[in-house]
């Protein structure tokens, strides 16, 4: 629990900070879904020509 506290006090923004490391794990995550979209995109175009 002082543990916490004292991260929240040390921490001059806790929520801006937590929502940036979600927004950079999203980020990330899109890329991963978007590339392996892509090669999946590129598999079908290859097996239809």
């Amino acid at each position: 629990m002082y543990f916490a506290w004292l991260l929240f006090k040390t921490s001059k923004h806790p929520q801006e900070m937590m929502h940036r490391i979600d927004k950079d794990t999203h980020r990330q995550t899109w890329a991963l879904v978007r590339l392996k979209d892509a090669r999946l995109v590129n598999y079908v175009m290859f097996l239809f020509y």
